[in-house]
């Protein structure tokens, strides 16, 4: 049976079916309002897990799979293996949180809603389980998010989230999220899920950490030692390591390796639900936050002994001493070539600079900077060509200027190449 809208001493309220207590609300006050339907949800849980099961299956909408016959809690460990997905009917307090989200107001005949178990505090395939605070803080963030297809994120919304709330798994021992979505009336999604097609959804969120059920440490913390060949840096302060080496799945001591969801529950967020072929975490899926598994294999192998004797490590003792040793010469051999480096990069400036100076004495700036533009990285030797072959160009139209002139033999050759770099010594070495 559904929630109902009743009246009791002359109130506005919610009950569960025709005969529920009445929980009244006062008029305009939108959380007295929410208060009184939530009580009424309450009620109906609570009815269902005490073996209660509706006889004309109208609770469940058009959905008429055998499940539809079984209690309340019989569907949540359904939901369990896959969250299963309903469809609901859309009351004046639906509405009112609907239209929170509307651009324009809508009536119950402009929408198709529903609800799902989107995740819940029971271990899923892959060895994870939320805590409460984990559920609690997803109630908090879930509305107002996009119900999405597959965490398909390059894709349009199919809906959106209204409401969400934490319920009580009275056969689990444990809890799940409970949240409403709405959709277009009209929607191309809304037949399928009617006729049962889509039933498993999965959360998308953002956690803290990820807490180890062995060692209870931070089962990712290992990240941050990633590449360090120190060990050091891992040792507690009582000498023993603050990194956890479990795999999660594997055996140790006859224990599995399980993983909780921990860390400050306030910095977890819930970010989208979507609809999928199957749910990872019964209802719940990892958004790719966490390297895979295999990373973490190889960091905890690299720490575990090698196979080996006392000789393989001094082997490994004599290897190190050499590379360092080579890596010392090496670093000498840089100190000693960083003036070359600085004089030849000199040289390469004064070349480009020469280069310039002749083009532009021809006339041919424009030329000189083309040319210099595509020597950006040249070396020394190329730059010296092309300084040479412009040089005879410059000299060819200098001496036939000075022809033209008749004053030739009356100039003074300018100072040459050797001379600009050593000066006056450079001058008596050309000429020996």
């Amino acid at each position: 049976m559904p929630i109902r809208e009743c009246q009791s001493n002359g109130k506005p309220g919610y009950q569960w079916g025709d005969s529920g207590h009445c929980y009244t609300f006062t008029p305009g006050d939108k959380d007295s309002m929410a208060n009184a339907h939530r009580q009424a949800e309450a009620q109906s849980a609570a009815a269902h897990a005490s073996g209660y099961e509706d006889p004309s299956g109208t609770e469940h909408g058009n959905d008429h799979d055998e499940d539809d016959k079984r209690s309340l809690v019989g569907m949540c460990r359904k939901i369990s293996a896959g969250a299963r997905i309903k469809s609901t009917n859309a009351d004046n307090y639906a509405m009112e949180l609907i239209n929170r989200h509307a651009i324009e107001h809508r009536s119950a005949e402009d929408v198709y809603t529903g609800e799902m178990h989107l995740a819940n505090t029971q271990y899923d395939r892959t060895d994870e389980r939320f805590p409460r605070e984990y559920l609690d803080r997803f109630a908090e963030t879930l509305p107002g998010k996009a119900l999405m297809p597959g965490h398909d994120y390059t894709a349009l919304p199919m809906g959106r989230f209204y409401d969400a709330e934490v319920r009580r798994d009275p056969q689990a021992d444990g809890h799940y999220l409970h949240a409403k979505f709405y959709m277009h009336a009209d929607s191309a999604h809304v037949e399928p899920i009617k006729a049962g097609v889509y039933k498993d959804s999965s959360i998308g969120f953002l956690p803290d950490k990820r807490i180890c059920d062995l060692c209870m440490k931070d089962y990712d913390g290992w990240q941050q030692y990633h590449g360090d060949d120190t060990t050091q840096k891992m040792e507690g302060e009582e000498g023993g390591s603050n990194v956890c080496t479990h795999q999660v799945g594997q055996m140790y001591d006859g224990r599995k390796c399980t993983l909780t969801y921990g860390g400050d529950a306030q910095k977890a967020e819930a970010l989208e639900g979507s609809m999928v072929w199957l749910g990872a975490q019964y209802g719940a899926q990892t958004m790719g936050h966490y390297p895979p598994h295999a990373t973490k294999a190889a960091f905890v192998k690299s720490l575990a002994p090698q196979a080996g004797t006392k000789e393989k490590t001094q082997v490994d003792e004599k290897e190190k001493a050499a590379f360092l040793a080579r890596q010392k010469e090496l670093e000498t051999e840089t100190e000693r070539l960083k003036p070359l480096a600085i004089d030849g990069e000199a040289y390469r400036t004064h070349l480009k600079a020469e280069i310039g100076r002749l083009y532009t004495s021809l006339g041919e700036k424009a030329a000189g900077d083309a040319v210099l533009k595509h020597l950006d990285l040249a070396d020394a030797a190329a730059l010296e060509t092309v300084r040479s072959e412009i040089d005879t160009r410059h000299a060819a139209a200098f001496a036939q200027g000075q022809a033209q002139s008749g004053g030739a033999e009356d100039q003074k050759p300018g100072p040459g190449m050797m001379e600009l770099l050593f000066g006056q010594r450079g001058r008596q070495e050309v000429r020996l």
